[in-house]
């Protein structure tokens, strides 16, 4: 009998089984909809490449979705594909998340000793809050591409200090926004006009931190750009101008100025110029247990319950059904199937569940509430790259703002600089539009509903054209959503809370409230959004929730 079924070997999955499966009396089964190879060994060696982003369209390896959404659909997980970025979030994020479920566990003293214990960070393993043990290596480019260095010395010139260490411990601030935006001077957006947001073209902008790298022509048009290289910041009569306001200040207030402002080099889960995504660092090594057993190319269509009690999962294989029960099942499989399972099985929304004709197992708020990184793509003619390089090198922080200056090019002839807000008021909602396991779920980001997320992007989009010189014109909210792209960093559609709050999906560690021998482990239980691209974050999650389960 199989102690603990794991759905999805993605990040959260290859943590759980590895740490489950150390105790050889407890057997693990994990059921992956992608490819499994059986050793590292055999794994392609593009995949090892952290240059190298098998996300576009002809990728075998990820998830789609419509509104170009794409995860990793792979051992591994979006672990596997991404651009290694391994940046922890700020004291701030925990304690909002430790607010939002009512519980110390997520706080930052109490999730620090895990980051420690993951983590072989070869430049400040020895400094404090950091560690030097850890399955996971975690390092900074030594020698940036000329464009990283160019976008860091910009950086310097504008008055933004350096950050040497961007996962050194902070202490804690109000979670608000840390520096006023540019006023809301559009308003063609409506607010509550959700689906016209979502019908919109949708830039690819942030495959560094996961996303596809789409240039095609229609992906190209999408996404703003100027004829000017990047360089020092211009001065004020050439510098660029957005509703009337020069982007050097916002709100009367000089952008460097602002608290917790600094760029710094980007923590990157790699070593020796191997990507070490969590399937290399902690399911490969175990994959020779004789209690763990990996089987992909196999998609849970279904949970198995008696009553209120999971036993097991409906899968297929192919043309192959079938089912496979355990003591205990674990959903990581990532913020869109982790919640369509549950709502195929009864467990969602009961008026949702009804439309589609699913027995209602129990009400819950599944996919009614999730959040992501919306990202705008500023575009400019400059020099091609003479080398690969990790997609992302550097990276500057302004308040709930992260810019991204991208070393590929995914627009020939276009270098580019995302610009992300990473603390967003919208939110979003996933929805099931057939309980077919092979029809997508609708996700509506909800991206631009609030004014000051769309001052926010406004503001950025206006520091990012002072750093690299160039002018954009109007930046009005039409402009913002034809430039509106996501940094494929979409959660918290199973949302983490006590049974009393009417979001919540699963408690503190997890378990899903009101149904026995059922945890949540990935991305979709975290319930705020996080000022830093998540891969860190997640596997920090599930070492936290494998270490409960195992004591």
């Amino acid at each position: 009998m199989t102690s603990t079924l794991i759905v999805g070997a993605g990040s959260a999955g290859c943590v759980l089984a590895a740490r489950l499966s150390a105790d050889p009396d407890h057997a693990v089964r994990v059921l992956e909809a992608g490819p499994v190879w059986p050793s590292l060994a055999d794994l392609p060696a593009e995949l090892l490449d952290p240059a190298h982003l098998p996300v576009g369209p002809e990728s075998p390896v990820v998830w789609r979705y419509p509104g170009n959404l794409v995860r990793g659909k792979l051992i591994g997980g979006s672990g596997a594909v991404n651009g290694s970025y391994f940046v922890r979030p700020p004291a701030t994020d925990f304690a909002a998340w430790s607010a939002a479920a009512r519980s110390s566990r997520w706080s930052f003293d109490a999730v620090l000793p895990t980051f420690r214990a993951l983590e072989h960070d070869l430049d400040f393993g020895t400094a404090p809050g950091h560690g030097d043990r850890g399955p996971i290596p975690v390092l900074r480019t030594a020698d940036p591409t000329p464009f990283s260095a160019e976008f860091a010395r910009a950086c310097a010139a504008a008055g933004f200090p350096e950050r040497a260490d961007l996962n050194a411990p902070q202490e804690p601030v109000p979670w608000t926004r840390a520096w006023s935006p540019a006023p809301d001077t559009a308003s063609s957006v409506d607010p509550t006009a959700a689906s016209d947001i979502d019908s919109a073209p949708v830039a690819d902008a942030a495959a560094g931190t996961g996303s596809a790298a789409s240039t095609s022509d229609h992906e190209r048009r999408r996404t703003t750009r100027a004829d000017s290289a990047v360089g020092h910041p211009p001065s004020n009569a050439d510098r660029a101008v957005v509703g009337g306001q020069a982007a050097a200040e916002f709100g009367g207030r000089p952008m460097a100025a602002c608290s917790g402002a600094g760029f710094g080099r980007v923590p990157l889960a790699m070593s020796a110029g191997r990507r070490a995504g969590p399937a290399v660092t902690h399911l490969f090594p175990a994959l020779d247990r004789a209690n763990l057993t990996v089987i992909g190319s196999t998609m849970a269509t279904r949970l198995l319950l008696r009553g209120n009690r999971v036993v097991g999962v409906e899968w297929v294989r192919g043309r192959a059904r079938g089912r496979a029960y355990a003591d205990r099942v674990v959903l990581c499989a990532g913020a869109v199937e982790s919640a369509a399972l549950l709502i195929r099985s009864g467990i969602g929304p009961e008026s949702q569940l009804r439309s589609l004709g699913v027995p209602v197992v129990l009400p819950a708020p599944v996919g009614a509430w999730c959040t992501d990184h919306p990202e705008i793509g500023v575009e400019f003619a400059g020099p091609a790259a003479t080398t690969q390089a990790v997609a992302l090198e550097y990276l500057l922080e302004v308040g709930d703002l992260e810019l991204r200056p991208y070393t590929p090019m995914f627009t020939p002839g276009l270098r580019r600089l995302g610009v992300a807000l990473m603390r967003p008021e919208s939110t979003g909602e996933l929805t099931l539009v057939s309980a077919d396991p092979a029809v997508s779920p609708r996700i509506d980001q909800g991206y631009l509903r609030s004014a000051t997320d769309r001052a926010a992007l406004r503001s950025g989009v206006e520091l990012a054209a002072q750093l690299i010189g160039l002018r954009v014109g109007q930046v009005d909210d039409p402009w913002l959503r034809a430039h509106l792209g996501t940094s494929q960093h979409l959660s918290g559609t199973c949302r983490m809370g006590p049974a009393e709050d009417e979001r919540a999906v699963v408690d503190e560690l997890g378990a899903v409230h009101g149904i026995d021998a059922l945890t949540v482990a990935d991305l979709s239980i975290v319930p705020v959004p996080l000022g830093r691209g998540p891969q860190a974050t997640v596997v920090m999650q599930a070492s936290a929730i494998a270490e409960s389960m195992a004591v």
